[in-house]
């Protein structure tokens, strides 16, 4: 048999089971009429144009077709696309399939066939077109006809390994390119955040609200917003890449559409968000501008009153610091106030729940907040002291570095950094030898125990001997001892001086301690501490000649 007698022996193959086809369809539609005039009850159940819920047909990830009506054997449109899947599903991956459509009727309905050479795959009814879209039934046809010729040849071109290599070759260059810029990416990041850390660092002096130093909430929120910043621009790298790698394949290729819609939806929605929020964001901008401007002045005027270069007389110089904090803080809770209304966000639902949190958790943990605050008021308006002031209280004695709202921060002769609660602070006495030395010089005491067979006299003297060699003692006015206690087995007396320097008191101290075991020793007088219960055979004393004994060494050794 030749070759022109197979292809016309083909074509009439193809003619009767066409013919077939139409002469069966005509055969289900006559009997569905026939049936739908013998029992009129139920026409409208049976109607192929009875709309239904949509229902795509869905291969490979693409909508073939969108149903919406029932076939004539009234079956639902989602088991309609069901079946319609399965059989194109079914078909052979070749690339040579011909998809053609053919129009019908049956019972008076226009019909279109989607169908290859030999098969019909399904019909597309009048009911199945949008009444919205204004499309017909014959471009509802030709376009679902279309995409299964695609979906078709890009599944026959899938198995082509020319093809599944040129898409792991672009989806591995795409992987270098995007490893090269996310490593990129973070190393920008850590140059980033250190310029920003040192450029924090050298504005420290100028960085403070309401005597807040904001330097470490800057460099947390700073951080945090690097972070983030370079965490998104990583996300939309990662995003982009992965749609451009499920682009390479054509099974994948839905994945990519989705991901760029979705993202182009999501930019589009924050694109608009931004350029709704620009009012708001403007009158924010200029009520805090204008805030700054004021919180600067007042800033400037309690300054100078803390300076002595302003005068007035409702406030001291020593509370000026504090009232500025607390007229600051006013101002910016005021600015808050008026801003809110006008950051974006401020009246959703979100924004509201975390405000109404954030007012729970402050209310719950603000009871030891609001108490050292108030300590820190009492401290600053009752001017018990002040930054550089000498103070003892409790245990704790040293210079103090910073008066803050919350806490004070003291450093001690050694060397200590000390930070205590506002609230220990005034719950405690609180001596400041720096306003008592303002004047005559900050008075310290000493004491010391002698028996009664030493004459008073002489202890006095002795005492004013001691004081008379430490140069840290202030002759005018002069150190004074006075007998303080009439003991069982000594007599308690006191020496009292004043000093210039209250932040030498420790050293000034163990000086004038050495200066009077000296003088007492050198004097053959015994000191009585700690206590004898009974007089001892032989005084206690150290004579002289003992007094370098070894590792000590006399002065003019000392500094060869």
């Amino acid at each position: 048999m030749n070759l022109d007698n197979t292809k016309k022996i083909k074509t009439v193959l193809q003619a009767i089971s066409i013919f077939v086809s139409v002469t069966m369809l005509w055969f289900v539609g006559s009997t569905w009429a026939e049936e739908a005039r013998s029992h009129p009850e139920h026409g409208n159940t049976k109607a192929v144009e009875r709309l239904q819920e949509p229902a795509p047909v869905i291969v490979w990830g693409r909508t073939i077709a969108v149903l919406r009506a029932e076939n004539i054997d009234g079956v639902k449109p989602a088991e309609r696309a069901h079946r319609i899947a399965a059989l194109i599903e079914k078909l052979s991956a070749r690339a040579d399939w011909q998809i053609s459509t053919l129009q019908v009727e049956a019972h008076g309905q226009k019909t279109i066939l989607i169908k290859t050479k030999t098969d019909i795959l399904f019909a597309v009814f009048p009911g199945d077109v949008d009444p919205d879209s204004g499309e017909t039934i014959e471009q509802a046809a030709q376009s679902a006809a279309a995409m299964l010729k695609k979906v078709l040849d890009d599944r026959a071109a899938q198995l082509r390994w020319s093809y599944i290599l040129k898409g792991i070759g672009l989806c591995a260059a795409a992987t270098l390119i995007y490893l090269l810029i996310v490593w990129g990416v973070l190393r920008v990041k850590n140059l980033a955040i250190a310029k920003l850390d040192r450029m924090i660092a050298e504005s420290r002096r100028s960085l403070s609200v309401a005597g807040i130093n904001m330097v470490p909430i800057l460099l947390v929120i700073e951080r945090f917003v690097t972070k983030l910043s370079f965490l998104v621009m990583i996300f939309m790298v990662t995003y982009i890449w992965l749609a451009f790698c499920f682009a390479q394949f054509f099974y994948t290729q839905p994945w990519a559409t989705d991901l760029g819609e979705y993202l182009m939806g999501l930019l589009q929605h924050f694109a608009l968000g931004i350029i709704g929020a620009v009012p708001g964001l403007f009158a924010v901008v200029v009520i805090f501008w204008l805030t700054r401007i004021v919180a600067v002045a007042v800033s400037r005027f309690f300054s100078g009153v803390e300076k002595g270069a302003i005068s007035v007389e409702w406030l001291h110089p020593h509370s000026a610091r504090a009232s500025r904090r607390i007229v600051l803080v006013v101002i910016w809770i005021f600015t808050l106030t008026v801003a809110y209304p006008y950051i974006p966000g401020s009246g959703s639902d979100a924004f509201k729940g975390i405000s109404v949190f954030a007012g729970l958790m402050i209310s719950l943990g603000s009871t030891g907040f609001i108490s050292h605050l108030m300590s820190g008021l009492v401290l600053a308006y009752s001017g018990a002291m002040s930054e550089g002031d000498y103070v003892v209280f409790g245990d704790i004695e040293g210079t103090v570095r910073e008066l803050g709202p919350m806490t004070t921060k003291i450093m001690t002769p050694a060397k200590q950094f000390v930070t205590i609660p506002n609230g220990v602070v005034t719950g405690s006495s609180v001596t400041n030898y720096t306003r008592l030395a303002e004047k005559d010089g900050a008075i310290m005491n000493t004491t010391v125990t002698i028996g009664y067979d030493t004459p008073w006299r002489q202890v006095h003297a002795l005492l004013m001997s001691a004081a008379d060699h430490i140069k840290g003692i202030r002759k005018f006015p002069a150190p004074l001892v006075r007998q303080k206690a009439l003991c069982d087995f000594y007599v308690e007396y006191l020496l009292a001086f004043h000093i210039d320097r209250p932040a030498e008191r420790i050293p000034i101290m163990s000086e004038l301690h050495a200066a009077i075991q000296d003088a007492f020793n050198e004097a053959g007088v015994q000191i009585m501490s700690p206590n004898f219960v009974s007089q001892p055979e032989n005084a206690i004393l150290v004579p002289k000649s003992q007094w370098y004994a070894p590792p000590a060494s006399p002065p003019e050794n000392q500094h060869t």
